[in-house]
Parts: structure tokens; sequence; C-alpha cells
């Protein structure tokens, strides 16, 4: 679970929030003050889900065009068909997810899980 606290840097009335997201103390800081941040992680969070809507078309593609073939080999094509939609959709959100808290947020998190 994330840790949040409040900062204010020294001679400033900038305020940030500081989510620290994993045990060995690596964080993100989250300024209260960027106007843009609501509408990157509205946008973002509209995009995940609109990206996660097309998967199940993605994925009955792929089984169509394996349906039938019993054999190792295409039971093997399509897993990795599979695998390939499943991967590109986790490198798109996460790279979502940089672009909204900052670079490498996602791999942050769970480094120290």
């Amino acid at each position: 679970m994330a840790e949040v606290k409040n900062l204010k840097a020294e001679n400033s009335n900038v305020e940030a929030i500081k989510v620290v997201l994993n045990k060995d103390g690596e964080c993100i800081m989250i300024s209260p003050d960027d106007a843009a941040m609501f509408d990157r992680f509205a946008a973002g969070i509209r995009q995940i889900i609109e990206t996660a809507n097309e998967m199940p078309k993605k994925l009955s593609e792929i089984e169509k065009q394996y349906k039938g073939k019993t054999d190792h080999q295409s039971r093997v094509a399509e897993a990795i068909a599979i695998s390939r939609e499943n991967v590109n959709f986790s490198r798109e959100a996460v790279k979502i997810i940089d672009e909204i808290f900052g670079e490498d947020t996602i791999k942050k998190y769970f480094r120290g899980k």
C-alpha cells in the first residue's frame, strides 16, 4: 500500500503530495497546483478503458483464426497470439500511467513487491 504525505517546499507556497510507492522509498510527487493533472488522469483512464473494451474483440478474432485447429502447433500459436495482445494492453496501460504520474511509476510500484 502506498504511503501519502503532504509536503511544502521551503520559501514557496507550492505544495506537493509525496506518494511512496514501495518499501525502498521510491516515490512520485503530485502537485495540487498542476491543473492539467486532472485532465491527464481523466484522459488516461478513458484511454485505458477504451483499450480494455477492445480486448474481447481482438481475442475473439484470434480464437476465430484458430477455431477447429487442435494440433499442438496451432494451440501454441494461439496461446502466443493471445499472450501478445495481453502484453500489448499492459504495455499501453503502463505507458499511459507513466505519462500521468511520471516515468517508471509502475516499475517503482512493483519493484518493492
